[in-house]
Order: structure tokens, then C-alpha cells, then sequence
């Protein structure tokens, strides 16, 4: 399977990974024991639940293809549950935006 995604597993830092209205910051992630990779990324500073991690997919995915889209997740502090979505944002050539959920 095709990897869409650059640095998917953080090894490289944050480069081509942004925080899209909030902070990112990376973590190693030895104290995890269910994540097998070195490093995490950390979303802070989040007001709303649109605010989270992202990266530009331009031009890497077409039509009629199916996606296979994964993650872990983790919330902290007084939290016990979350609402966490894999969304696909999109523009088209006059400018209008559409948000696209692909996972719950």
C-alpha cells in the first residue's frame, strides 16, 4: 500500500506536519507502550474541535481510490472521552471550502 503522507511517523520531526489553529510540539514516545513509533506529535492550545494536526495532500490522491486513514489517540487532563475526526479539507478553483469527514 501507498504511504499518502510525508514523515508519517514523526522520524524527521514535524516537517511537513502543521498545527492547524493550535501548537504542535513533538514528544518521544517511550512512555507509550501501545506506539511503536520513536516520536508523537501533541496538539495544545486547542479552543475547538477543529484545531488539530494536518498536512497538504495536494495532488496525491484521486478519484475512485480508496484510502486507508489510521491514528492514534490520546487525550489528557480531565477529559474521558473525545470527539476525534479524520477530516479532509478541499478548495476548488473559486475559492470555496469544504471539510469532508472520513473517519469517527
Amino acid at each position: 500500500m501507498e504511504i499518502i503522507l510525508k514523515n508519517p511517523d514523526f522520524e524527521d520531526g514535524l516537517e511537513y506536519w502543521y498545527g492547524k489553529g493550535c501548537k504542535l510540539s513533538l514528544v518521544d514516545s517511550s512512555m507509550f507502550k501501545e506506539i511503536s513509533t520513536k516520536y508523537i506529535a501533541v496538539a495544545t492550545d486547542r479552543t475547538s474541535e477543529w484545531q488539530g494536526v494536518e498536512q497538504d495532500i495536494t495532488g496525491k490522491l484521486g478519484a475512485y481510490k480508496e484510502y486507508k486513514v489510521s491514528a492514534i489517540v490520546r487525550i489528557n487532563g480531565s477529559m474521558f472521552s473525545a470527539h476525534v475526526l479524520a477530516t479532509l479539507w478541499t478548495k476548488n478553483e473559486a475559492g470555496e471550502e469544504k471539510y469532508i469527514t472520513l473517519a469517527k
